[in-house]
């Protein structure tokens, strides 16, 4: 049997802690913690590969539409 995302971890794991900690303090009558709170901000991906995946996205679009040789021409520019 495929296990779930949730299971598995990986990018959601902090997000399934903080749900899992938000609910015992729900549960209990308590205020959301900040630990929870804490868990639920922090990025799942970091901002280099972001950027990596982002700019490839803009190149394969580029390819796409017959514009590779424009995407660095520059608009506006005094």
């Amino acid at each position: 049997m495929k296990e779930s995302h949730l299971e598995r971890g990986g990018m959601v794991r902090n997000v399934v802690k903080g749900l899992d900690i938000t609910a015992q303090a729900l549960t209990d009558g308590k205020e959301i913690p900040q630990e929870a709170i804490d868990l639920f901000s922090k990025k799942f991906i970091p901002n280099s590969l972001y950027n990596i995946i982002v700019n490839l996205g803009w190149r394969l679009q580029a390819r796409r539409y017959g514009k590779k040789k424009k995407i660095r021409d520059k608009t506006y520019t005094r």
